[in-house]
């Protein structure tokens, strides 16, 4: 099957981004790796009017050690958060499961925020 139409926005700024979600609301969806996303979309489990890449901002492809935590951003992937030199002196657990995540295929696309479900209590 192949997905319902919708309109794409690359956005260029994080500022669009806000502004495409602000507009489009609950008919958008924001789409970086696409593991999960693409899918649903060819089996039309979901069906946005607007899907928002944020995949090429850069303020969202960082990777900042913080303390003894990490912030990563929306866009990093997860073969970039693996390939990080930090990562085993500051988060040495998540650095021995990185590698069992899916296939290396999945794990060259795949963002790791999109990996973490949503918290059911923010939606």
């Amino acid at each position: 099957m192949k997905p319902a139409r919708f309109d794409y926005i690359r956005a260029e700024t994080l500022s669009e981004a806000h502004i495409a979600l602000a507009e489009d609301g609950n008919d958008a969806r924001v789409i970086a790796g696409g593991q999960t996303l693409l899918p649903m979309l060819s089996m039309r489990l979901a069906r946005p009017k607007v899907l928002i890449d944020i995949m090429h901002l850069p303020e969202l492809q960082k990777i900042k050690a913080d303390g003894s935590a990490i912030r990563i951003g929306a866009a990093v992937r997860q073969a970039e958060l693996l390939a990080w030199p930090e990562l085993a002196k500051s988060q040495p657990l998540l650095a021995a499961a990185l590698p069992w995540v899916g296939y290396a295929q999945t794990r060259n696309r795949g963002t790791v925020c999109g990996s973490v479900p949503p918290n059911p209590a923010t939606g």
